[in-house]
């Protein structure tokens, strides 16, 4: 198992709230470019002769390293004597840049780190915007450049590997009142991570190269809905060669555009602070950033299960109808989610809206905490949504305005976020970056709902989406220094008020927006206000591919889409309910495979709409589709252990574990190592695509064997009259299942592989003291070997072993011993003995 080297060696320091020493920096270079710019010559139009600026096209919009360059180029392009007497002065003095300074600190592991300012080497020294993204930099190297090294090159700062081979080139840096820039030289297959941000419709392409990355934290309009721009400033660049990947740890608006040659990155304020991370693969880069960004928790068990949900359950008893029907339907069901009707919508009791409350409308919602307790008798969670909005007509917001809560103006009086009313209200935004305020916040509003033993938190608007540009927070930062954290001290806020009020829970959050570190914490995150289409679907894929990259295990959507007005693409369908029957079945079954947790959810203030599994698109495909997820939890569980211990991702891309298979389209995923699976988004497909990596594979469902050459597998989605998703085992793979209660391992094939299965109480932290279930389960070729590394409660049950045409059990004994099983087609299975501290499994031929 790997352990977090440099996240345990820094934990002292992280704990204590001590910020790792950051190494010198060394200046490597004061320049003074010389540049010629379209516009400085556009405004000479008038004067210079029509010829000279013709000669001088070659000229403009290129940076040079010095005076003297520049003079020589212009020389060149200008011959005639008088012609230079008349300009040369006077434009190499047009075109003198301020001075730039590459500087350089080394830090351990490896880690290069590159600063970008001005000739005075001033740099961000406020202690909030200067403060890394990162909870665990590693402190100063112990010379001056280990490992990666970087060297001027003109107006280039050029970075190489330890090997002395070339990575990349930043070049031309300028620095101003408006940010820091500079381009980016790099040959580059395909860049990962950033964050999320949807724009290429009908695209289910996962490469940020030819994309401009808008780092600001936004809903944004794509495809009939509303999705979330989210950036999380880590980028993976996949080329021949050493793979490296770029943090710029900045916490101000950024820019990173692949579109442009060459690319360029752009921070908008704050200091530029660049660290360059290699490895010998990007599933190793990605386990280091793990290492220095943090590990996301083992989320509480239930969220891997279904969570209903809707805008909005207008009250207990319509809430009751649903949960009753899915019951009555055999779906398995792990909690509801309460949208803004919990606590009174926004209009009615108290004022103009009741935004801000958090406090059970308990008209609608009566004697909540009995209600919440009798769920939970049955396994059922409650996740309210909270927004970071209080209507001005509250006592919340008069009391935390004379607190100083709120984001406020210089004077330190609250600042409403508009001039006029908006959808939810009119008011303020409480002041996340104050932590006196989300500490009194969580106490004094939070506390109450956690006691009545809410199961989740779902924090809504955090971008934040609507705001006023005047506001100041915390220490007085502006809108510009505040944006991009907002949500994440929010998000801290609460994992703060359980580390000091509920020490034992599991917290977790469901975010619509984040930043770098966020998982740790133990938020995850979702699309947004996504639309009602098949490209909207399709254009979730690539966006879990960079959120993975970026760190994020835990993601998911709208199933069904949020805006149902939104759907357009589905040619052929007999109608549009039929187009949105289907949509949702497809939607479901990738949520089911793919997403945490899987919750449907859409606008439905009318009541008019459904979105509840067994009540739209097929009912029979739904309901097996959620049952198979069921059955999968004691994998998906383990996985999240392995998040936790190892920074391995639960949903990895297929190039995470096989790099060989780069570029690939998004549509093929991964659940951990052992499965891989593809999604689909269109009207009337009747198969889906999956790239197997070349060798034997395991129809899941079926144990039917399947010998790939390493293309693409084309496999029906329609079996025996219930659509399902491909899902391959692979040779090797040990799958540990729930069969109806019973504990059940699932073995493929006659390979080698590895699992570590993992089980806990789901709800309380305990886990992280070395309170949970461990087997390790090891196999080489047809001998199974489990041993119980920790507690005793984790039972198998029984075996079941799926085997390539034309292998034949003759025999199967455990410990030695002979034991009886049952053989069906290429599967066997047999009971197991009871697990003490190991048992052997041989198949004998």
């Amino acid at each position: 198992m790997r352990r977090w080297t440099i996240l345990l060696a820094l934990a002292g320091c992280v704990l204590a709230g001590v910020t790792p020493a950051t190494a010198e920096t060394v200046w490597i270079s004061d320049t003074a470019p010389y540049e010629l710019t379209g516009a400085d010559l556009f405004k000479l139009r008038n004067q210079m002769p029509a010829e000279m600026q013709t000669a001088l096209k070659p000229l403009r919009n290129v940076s040079y390293p010095d005076e003297a360059a520049f003079r020589a180029r212009f020389r060149a392009l200008v011959p005639d004597a008088g012609e230079r007497s008349e300009w040369e002065d006077r434009l190499a003095s047009t075109a003198a840049r301020p001075g730039v300074s590459f500087g350089t600190e080394a830090l351990k592991t490896g880690i290069l780190t590159i600063r970008i300012a001005g000739s005075d080497h001033a740099l961000d020294t406020d202690p909030f915007t200067s403060k890394s993204w990162l909870s665990a930099l590693p402190p100063p190297a112990d010379a001056p450049l280990r490992g990666v090294t970087a060297t001027m090159d003109g107006t280039c700062l050029d970075v190489s590997s330890a090997a002395g081979e070339a990575l990349f080139s930043l070049c031309d840096a300028r620095t101003g009142a408006d940010g820091t820039s500079v381009a980016l030289k790099a040959e580059a297959d395909a860049v990962y991570g950033l964050g999320q941000q949807f724009g290429r419709e009908g695209d289910a392409t996962a490469n940020r190269i030819g994309e401009k990355r808008d780092g600001l934290n936004a809903m944004t309009g794509f495809n009939g809905g509303a999705n979330g721009n989210t950036l999380i400033p880590i980028a993976y660049f996949d080329r021949a060669g050493t793979p490296f990947a770029l943090f710029l740890d900045n916490r101000y608006p950024q820019v990173w555009d692949f579109s442009s040659d060459p690319w360029q990155l752009g921070v908008k304020g704050g200091g530029f602070r660049l660290h360059v991370l290699t490895a010998s693969s990007l599933a190793e880069l990605r386990r280091r950033y793990m290492a220095l960004s943090g590990p996301p928790p083992v989320p509480p068990k239930a969220m891997f299960g279904l969570w209903l949900s809707e805008f909005g359950f207008d009250n207990w008893r319509e809430v009751d109808g649903h949960v009753a029907s899915l019951e009555a339907d055999g779906f398995p069901l792990s909690g509801v989610v309460l949208d803004l009707q919990w606590f009174g919508g926004i209009g009615g009791r108290g004022g103009s809206s009741l935004m801000g409350s958090l406090d059970f409308d308990t008209k609608a919602f009566p004697d909540p905490a009995a209600k919440i307790a009798a769920f939970k008798a049955r396994g059922i969670g409650v996740m309210p949504i909270e927004e970071s909005y209080i209507d001005k007509s509250l006592p919340e917001f008069t009391d935390m305005a004379a607190r100083g809560f709120l984001a406020r103006d210089a004077s330190g009086a609250p600042l409403l976020t508009a001039p006029a009313p908006q959808w939810w209200g009119w008011g303020g935004m409480i002041d996340w970056l104050t932590p006196e305020a989300g500490a009194y916040w969580h106490d004094v509003k939070r506390q109450p709902l956690v006691d009545m033993g809410v199961a989740a938190h779902w924090t809504d608007l955090g971008e934040p989406e609507m705001y006023n540009p005047a506001n100041l927070y915390g220490p007085g930062l502006d809108e510009n220094a505040a944006h991009n954290s907002y949500n994440l001290m929010w998000l801290e806020s609460i994992a703060d008020g359980y580390r000091r009020a509920a020490p034992s829970k599991r917290v977790f959050m469901m975010s619509r927006s984040g930043a770098a570190g966020m998982q740790r914490f133990g938020a995850a995150m979702w699309s947004g206000d996504t639309g009602s289409d098949y490209w909207s679907l399709l254009g979730q894929m690539p966006q879990q591919t960079h959120m993975m990259w970026s760190g994020i295990d835990y993601y998911g959507s709208d199933v069904g889409g949020f805006h149902r007005g939104a759907l357009r693409h589905y040619d052929d369908a007999p109608s549009r309910e039929a187009a949105m029957d289907e949509l949702y079945t497809q939607w479901f079954a990738y949520s089911s495979l793919f997403e945490v947790p899987v919750r449907p959810h859409t606008e439905n203030l009318c009541n008019c709409k459904q979105t509840a599994p067994n009540r739209i698109g097929d009912l029979g495909s739904n309901r097996a589709n959620i049952q198979l997820r069921y059955v999968l939890l004691p994998y998906y569980y383990s996985l999240a252990h392995a998040a936790w211990h190892d920074g391995e991702p639960v949903f990895p891309s297929l190039d995470y574990w096989y790099p060989q298979m780069a570029g690939t389209a998004s549509q093929t995923r991964m659940i951990g190592r052992d499965l891989i699976g593809a999604g689909v988004a269109e009207y009337g497909v009747e198969s889906a695509d999956v790239l197997l990596p070349a060798g034997t594979w395991y129809d899941f469902r079926t144990g039917a064997p399947h010998i790939s050459d390493g293309g693409m597998v084309s496999m029906p989605v329609w079996r025996d009259g219930l659509f399902s998703l491909p899902l391959f085992a692979r040779d090797g793979a040990v799958i540990p299942i729930d069969d109806e209660g019973q504990s059940v391992i699932e073995v493929f094939g006659t390979g080698d592989g590895h699992f570590d299965w993992f089980d806990d109480d789901g709800e309380t932290l305990a886990y992280q003291d070395g309170f949970y279930d461990l087997i390790r389960i090891d196999k080489r070729g047809d001998t199974l070997v489990l041993d119980r590394a920790l507690g005793r409660t984790l039972t198998p049950k029984r075996l079941s072993w799926h085997l390539p045409d034309g292998v034949v059990a003759m025999g199967v004994k455990i410990d030695g011993k002979p034991v009886q099983f049952t053989a069906s087609g290429n599967s066997l299975t047999l009971e197991l003995p009871p697990l003490g501290t190991s048992l052997t499994i041989a198949l004998q031929r």
